[in-house]
C-alpha cells in the first residue's frame, strides 16, 4: 500500500525572515517591542508577505521598512513551520551577507549583532529556533563510521582535526544491530562538552535517552509524532521526497538529504546531483545538511542550492 504524503511547507510563505551576517561573521537580530505578540523575544528581521508580492521582493522591502537598509544577494536557508492564531504559518528564511546603510530599529524593536555561539543564550520564537540551534552548532558536520562501542578515546581522535578546523557538530553512530545505554553515552557527551562541541546519537526513537537524537530514514518511517521533546534536538536522515516530507512532520530540527554524488560506499550510484538535490530540499521544514561525497568547500554549492549545511564521514573523520 503505498504511504501517504505528509504535508509540506507552502511554496509560497507567509511570512519572510532575514539572516544577515556582518564580515565577522555576527548575525543580526531583534527583540520584539512591547504590545506585540510574543512581545520580548527574539527573532530574525522580517514580516509578511502581501498577497501577490514575491517572498525576496517582500524581504527587501521589510529591510528597508524595519531596518533602513538595502540587501544584497539573497539565497534560500531553510523553511519553517510556525504557530499562529488559529493554525500555523510558512516562514521562509534568507541568508545574505552584504547590505547598504546602518541598520538601525524602526519598529520599536531591539537590535543586536550576535556571534554564533551566543544566538542560544536569548529566548526565541519557536519558529526560529531550529534555525538558531543550526548556526550556532555551525554549518559542517561530522559522522562517525558504524562503530561497536562509544570509545570517547576513538572519537576524540577521529574528530581532532575536524574540531581544529571550526566543526561543531558530531553524529555518533552504532554498527547494525548495536545500541548504546545512556551510561555508555554519556562518556562521549562529557568529551563534548568540554569541546564546546554538539553530539547527537543515531538510536531508537523509542529508547529511554533524553539527549540528543538523530533517526535513520529507515527508524523514522513509522512515527506518526515527535519522540522528543521541543527541547531535544532531533535530526532525520532522507533519501528521497517522501522521506523530507516525513521529517518535516515529525517536526525535525535539520535532516540529512543525499547521496549528492557517489560515494565509496555505494559505488555505480551517481547520487542526486545538484539540480534534483534543490529541488527535494526546497520542500523542507528544517535546515538540510547535503552529505555524499562531498566536504567543507562544497558549503558554497550547498547554500546556492537551498541548503545549510555539509555532513560528511570522510572530509571529518581520520582514522
Amino acid at each position: 500500500m503505498e504511504r501517504p504524503v505528509p504535508p509540506l511547507p507552502q511554496e509560497h510563505p507567509s511570512i519572510v525572515a532575514l539572516c544577515l551576517s556582518d564580515n565577522t561573521g555576527r548575525f543580526l537580530v531583534q527583540k520584539r517591542p512591547p504590545g506585540r505578540t510574543w512581545a520580548g523575544f527574539w527573532e530574525f528581521p522580517g514580516g509578511k508577505v502581501q498577497p501577490g508580492e514575491l517572498p525576496e521582493k517582500a524581504l527587501r522591502r521589510e529591510a528597508e521598512e524595519e531596518l533602513g537598509i538595502r540587501v544584497g544577494d539573497l539565497s534560500l536557508f531553510c523553511r519553517q513551520a510556525g504557530p499562529a492564531p488559529g493554525g500555523w504559518l510558512s516562514i521562509a528564511f534568507y541568508a545574505a551577507d552584504a547590505f547598504e546603510g546602518h541598520p538601525h530599529p524602526r519598529d520599536g524593536q531591539s537590535l543586536a549583532w550576535c556571534r554564533p555561539d551566543e544566538l542560544p543564550l536569548r529566548s526565541w520564537l519557536p519558529a526560529d529556533q531550529p534555525l538558531v540551534d543550526a548556526l550556532a552548532a555551525g554549518p559542517w558536520c561530522g559522522l562517525t563510521p558504524r562503530l561497536d562501542h562509544p570509545d570517547p578515546d576513538r572519537i576524540a581522535a577521529g574528530f581532532t582535526g575536524a574540531i581544529a578546523a571550526g566543526v561543531g557538530f558530531f553524529v555518533i553512530r552504532p554498527a547494525p544491530g548495536k545500541s548504546w545505554t545512556s551510561s555508555e553515552m554519556e562518556p562521549v557527551r562529557v568529551w563534548a562538552r568540554r569541546r564546546r562541541v554538539r553530539v547527537a546519537f543515531e538510536r531508537p526513537p523509542g529508547s529511554a535517552d533524553r539527549g540528543d537524537l538523530h533517526l535513520s530514514a529507515e527508524a523514522a518511517r513509522p512515527l506518526v509524532l515527535r519522540p522528543v521533546p521541543p527541547r531535544i534536538r532531533l535530526g532525520v536522515s532522507c533519501h528521497d521526497p517522501w522521506e523530507i516530507g516525513q521529517a518535516t512532520r515529525l517536526g525535525a530540527d535539520y535532516a540529512f538529504l543525499g547521496p549528492v554524488r557517489e560515494t565509496p560506499t555505494h559505488p555505480g550510484d551517481p547520487g542526486l546531483g545538484w539540480e534534483r538535490w534543490a529541488a527535494w530540499t526546497g520542500g523542507a521544514g528544517c535546515p538540510v545538511y547535503a552529505i555524499g561525497g562531498l566536504g567543507p568547500d562544497d558549503l558554497g554549492q550547498v547554500r546556492r542550492a537551498g541548503g545549510f549545511g555539509v555532513a560528511a564521514i570522510r572530509a571529518f573523520w581520520n582514522e
